[in-house]
């Protein structure tokens, strides 16, 4: 049995999400109503979306986030969402406003460097990372694909 009061609920699918429990999620949020409207619930159900491959819910549910509070990884999700449904250009302007907003997202920087293929942006951006993960990363090719995350192929390109 579900919690009735909202902040309970809004909290156990956190809980739930966070587990990567996302249809628990879903159904805990379902039921929350309207004036439950959070940035970070909406982000959480767009990540949600993407995890099970809606890529139109998940634009969805990002920009309703967006509606409410600019934040940066917002931005760059978006970024994401829409570089996985083909639309580069688009992708790519969303991580330069993610960068406008926070210029230290990490996840911004090297899916900006990554998209538009510059070796200098690149390069700043790994100098951000650990050693170890630094040194993975430049002898490796990867391509945007995921919110804080990215594929690394050694030898060949991939497009997700």
């Amino acid at each position: 049995m579900y919690p009735s009061d909202p902040i309970l609920r809004f909290n156990l699918g956190q809980i739930y999400f966070l587990k990567k429990q996302y249809d628990r999620a879903e159904t805990t949020w379902k039921t929350l109503p309207d004036t439950a409207a959070d940035p970070s619930l909406y982000y959480m159900k767009a990540l949600s979306a993407k995890q099970r491959g809606d890529l139109g819910l998940a634009e969805q549910l990002i920009k309703s986030a967006l509606k409410l509070d600019q934040r940066a990884e917002y931005l760059d999700f978006l970024g994401v969402v829409l570089y996985a449904n083909g639309r580069k250009d688009e992708a790519l302007t969303q991580f330069k406003k993610a960068l406008a907003v926070d210029p230290d997202l990490r996840s911004a920087q090297l899916n900006s460097a990554l998209l538009s293929e510059s070796k200098d942006g690149l390069d700043a951006a790994l100098k951000q990372w650990p050693g170890s993960m630094r040194a993975a990363l430049t002898n490796a090719t990867i391509r945007p694909c995921n919110c804080r995350s990215f594929i690394i192929i050694r030898g060949k390109s991939i497009r997700p």
